[in-house]
Formats: structure tokens, sequence, C-alpha cells
């Protein structure tokens, strides 16, 4: 029997910048989703016409080109062609349970890894 899984490459996975990817856990799920070929982006409230240089630079030293600044609107409106979110914010991730299709999941969780491979397996 054919493996009907996707292909990694089309699971296509965002993270929050601040207080998730900025982080150590953030940065080691970060490392560790790319290692395995999932398509990862940025989704920040940040302002886009802010200098953001340490937002671009840690974007340039992990390979990084796709950045979605929503411009301090809310996340879930930007995430249309997301399967996961990854976040700091309960508030932003229950928006985004609401109303988006992306599945949220709270870095701060203790039980983050598992749901994140759970959610994973699901695909």
């Amino acid at each position: 029997m054919e493996d009907e899984r996707i292909n990694k490459e089309d699971v296509n996975i965002s993270f929050d910048f601040d207080g998730t990817l900025n982080t150590k856990r953030g940065l080691e799920v970060f490392k560790k989703l790319k290692e395995e070929g999932y398509n990862l982006r940025v989704t920040t409230t940040r302002r886009e016409l802010d200098k953001n240089q340490d937002l671009w630079k840690l974007c340039d030293e992990l390979g990084i080109s796709n950045v979605v600044f929503t411009n301090l609107n809310h996340k879930w409106d930007y995430l249309y062609n997301s399967d996961i979110h990854i976040d700091n914010d309960p508030k932003e991730l229950k928006l985004i349970s609401q109303y988006a299709f992306a599945t949220p999941l709270l870095i701060t969780d203790e039980d983050f890894y598992d749901k994140l491979n759970k959610t994973l397996d699901g695909f």
C-alpha cells in the first residue's frame, strides 16, 4: 500500500517572532523542522516599516525569506496558507483556533513537543 502522507515541504509552518522564534526553544524547534524539510515562515504583528534589525538579522542567519508583517493586526487573517502556527501568545492562538485553518500551538506548553509531533503525524 502506498504511503498517502504529503511531502514535508508541502506542510507550511508559521512562527511568531517575539517570544517564540527568538527564544532558545523556538530556535531549537525551527532548526529541527527546517532540517526535516518543512516549509517555514515568520508571521509577526510587528510593523513592516519599522527597522526590525533584530528580526532581519536572525531571519538571515536561519535562511528565512518568507516574513509576513501584520502591522499590529491579529495574525489569524494572515495565516491563510499556513497549516501550523507556533506562538507564545495564548490570546492570539485562541483567535487563530476560532478564525483560521492553521493549527495553533503554544510554544510555552509543557507538552509542546508532544502536541507538535501529534500534529505533524496528522499530515
